[in-house]
């Protein structure tokens, strides 16, 4: 915090640097405002319809890496044993860690001598974190198509069909699907961190797709072809957010990443603090990470679209830049202390500004709202509270962004994977 008193203390003592420091500000609410309005008017666009097969579908292999996943692996283990997919044609493979310390290995091991789909994979190094375990399992796979979860992940019956046919594109290398939050009831942090998973899976990565921006997938769900794996190769097992990078090679490697919402998992979120600190740490960390690696490749790349270019460049920066945002804090408590800003910033700009910022939120719910009611579903009532917390909650995010930046620019510190820790629990 020592570093955000320097940058911000002198707006005291400079009137050029209070407008610049004021300035930088609004720039970067101007863009995150545009975007999300952009990402409201594009998640209208009509899911697409596929090519229905009656046979034919290709052979599966879905990998699922676990570590202590004891709490959630009979939940998950059932919900792909339940796959409406051809059982001949499908095997589940299960990478789990020796030394893992609770029931892992237990519970894989008795669904397999029930199960001859289920195939365990026994890793006896925990090194390398979850990329290393994934490319380890790729060795033992035998499907043209690849699915990857995280263990906490529970599939709906109906999205390994989909997949396939959303995949069946001579374009299409990955096809990504909706995460959604099973435990949004265990605490307050929870359903904040639900209903924000909800508005960046339904909205928001769903319209980059459908504006050919940058589509990325979460290493929590995903489909690939296995001629994909092939031509990009493994895995990067230095970067903390490895599905962000490989994302980022489809991309760069002049292929696409197809985005339906229909295909739906359930995962568990961090309910404690703790636990959502250290996730969204490395999350930070990693796409830090991607942008020092990527920022330049894709500015000479020849394969990206002008548009998916702008889109890529523009997100990487901004997960940098963003942390400038946490400088608003210290405005706001010179502003107490006496400081006049009046004279730079209009009334009305800042009415304005808190309205937007009011509204957003509550206007971006009504709309994913909107989409799961036409579903089947019924009105997330519980929701609201979560809507209204959004913005205090994505502040909170750039102090742990601000950790993350400290970590990999600042003190240089090895990045380390650190496990998020698994409950069980479920709405």
């Amino acid at each position: 915090m020592a570093i955000v008193a320097l940058i911000a203390i002198p707006v005291f003592f400079s009137q050029i640097y209070l407008i610049f420091y004021i300035t930088v500000l609004y720039l970067m609410l101007i863009i995150v405002a545009v975007r999300f309005y952009l990402s409201l008017a594009f998640s209208i666009r009509r899911l697409p319809h596929y090519f229905l097969r009656d046979s034919n579908w290709p052979y599966v292999s879905l990998v699922i890496p676990a570590y202590n996943e004891e709490q959630v692996l009979k939940r998950t283990i059932a919900s792909m044993l339940a796959l409406d997919y051809p059982k001949n044609m499908l095997e589940i493979i299960y990478v789990y860690e020796s030394k893992s310390t609770d029931r892992t290995e237990e519970i894989i091991l008795d669904y397999a001598r029930s199960y001859s789909r289920i195939i365990p994979v026994k890793r006896e190094s925990s090194q390398g974190g979850k990329a290393a375990a994934l490319n380890f399992g790729l060795n033992f796979v035998q499907g043209e198509v690849i699915g990857i979860f995280d263990a906490d992940h529970s599939i709906e019956p109906a999205a390994l069909k989909l997949a396939v046919m959303a995949l069946d594109s001579p374009k299409v290398a990955c096809v990504k699907g909706r995460c959604r939050t099973i435990n949004k009831s265990e605490s307050i942090l929870a359903r904040v961190a639900g209903m924000e998973r909800d508005l960046i899976e339904r909205l928001d990565i769903y319209s980059r797709y459908v504006m050919g921006g940058l589509s990325v997938f979460g290493g929590g769900q995903f489909f690939l072809k296995r001629s994909t794996l092939e031509s990009l190769g493994p895995f990067d097992e230095e970067i903390m957010t490895e599905d962000i990078d490989y994302s980022l090679r489809i991309h760069e490697a002049g292929l696409e990443i197809r985005v339906d919402p229909r295909i739906v998992t359930w995962e568990e979120t961090p309910a404690s603090f703790s636990n959502w600190f250290s996730q969204r740490k490395r999350w930070a960390r990693g796409w830090m990470q991607c942008t020092r690696v990527h920022t330049l490749q894709i500015i000479f790349n020849t394969k990206m679209s002008f548009v998916k270019k702008i889109d890529a460049i523009s997100t990487l920066i901004m997960s940098v830049l963003m942390v400038v945002m946490i400088l608003t804090y210290p405005l706001v408590i010179f502003v107490y202390f006496g400081l006049t800003l009046s004279s730079l910033i209009p009334y009305w700009l800042i009415f304005w500004i808190g309205l937007l910022l009011t509204i957003s939120p509550l206007l971006a719910g009504l709309i994913v709202w909107h989409y799961d009611i036409k579903n089947g579903e019924n009105m997330h009532w519980k929701d609201l509270h979560a809507l209204v917390l959004i913005w205090p909650y994505q502040f909170l995010q750039l102090f742990v962004a601000w950790t993350a930046l400290e970590d990999e620019f600042m003190l240089k510190r090895k990045s380390e994977y650190v496990k998020t820790l698994r409950t069980g629990a479920i709405s």
